[in-house]
């Protein structure tokens, strides 16, 4: 336990939150920005591209190390979020 109070496991799990909250976010902005049909699709490129780049560089060179935890983790949780953004944007869309 830090001395915040805070643990690890919470730490990891609200930062978890945090990236599938916001690869949702980018898709969802950009399909109602955009209002494409290929909109979620191209959301979800951007979402690969940027947290690819966020995570193991960027991350990488100027993170901490006490909270940079998995980069592997974060990315993959961008991407569930922008996939699952992309699949409510796709049945949203076909309804």
């Amino acid at each position: 336990m830090t001395d915040t109070g805070i643990t690890p496991k919470l730490f990891n799990s609200v930062a978890q939150a945090g990236h599938f909250a916001g690869g949702a976010a980018i898709v969802l902005a950009i399909v109602v920005l955009w209002r494409a049909t290929y909109a979620p699709f191209a959301g979800f490129s951007i979402v690969l591209l940027a947290s690819a780049i966020k995570e193991f560089w960027f991350d990488y060179k100027y993170e901490s190390t006490e909270v940079r935890g998995s980069s592997l983790e974060d990315f993959l949780m961008y991407l569930a979020g922008a996939g699952a953004a992309m699949i409510v944007s796709l049945v949203r869309a076909v309804l």
